[in-house]
């Protein structure tokens, strides 16, 4: 039971009760929750922000890309640039942004990768490594974040459109099959 307490270089988060090790030179008593928390807690304190006054936002949003537009276009060519000059190192960092975003390692990713080539299980079509129509995706359930398998691009954004509910998808099957 005595690893479940918090040492000296530990800290228990008080969102979820997990003992976190703190690293050396880092303030343990300072923080309240772990790194996986604190983003939960960041993400609806955003949402809330917005959802108090989302014209207020979407206004200011318009305003800074109005106001600075010609810097906003210049460090998007920069970046498109960099990621041009050094392919290897955008693939690597693509690879990177959706381990992160799915929570799977960059293994993972390339074994999606890897995946070109073979079917989608939903439509069939032959899925493929560059983009386009049938570009191999990780579909994830929206509300849980865990990844459910590998689809086509196609069929993956279609479940996102009917809101991955099976109902909708049934209701829509219908009147495809009842119109003939």
């Amino acid at each position: 039971m005595r690893q479940n307490r918090p040492g000296p270089r530990s800290f228990a988060c008080q969102r979820c009760g997990e003992v976190v090790e703190v690293p050396e030179g880092g303030k343990a008593g300072l923080r309240k929750w772990c790194d996986t928390c604190r983003r939960a807690i960041d993400i609806e304190e955003r949402k809330a922000r917005y959802d108090a006054d989302p014209e207020r936002h979407r206004k200011a949003a318009t305003e800074y890309y109005r106001r600075d537009l010609e810097t906003n276009r210049q460090r998007s060519r920069d970046a498109q640039a960099r990621r041009r000059a050094d392919p290897e190192k955008n693939q690597h960092d693509l690879r990177r942004k959706r381990a992160r975003k799915f929570g799977i390692s960059i293994e993972d990713v390339i074994a999606v990768e890897g995946l070109a080539g073979t079917p989608c299980p939903t439509c069939g079509a032959t899925m493929t490594a560059s983009r386009s129509r049938h570009l191999a995706c990780i579909d994830h359930d929206h509300e849980t974040g865990l990844v459910r398998g590998v689809l086509c691009s196609a069929c993956n954004t279609a479940l996102g459109m009917f809101d991955d509910d099976p109902d909708r998808l049934k209701a829509a099957a219908a009147y495809l099959e009842s119109s003939g």
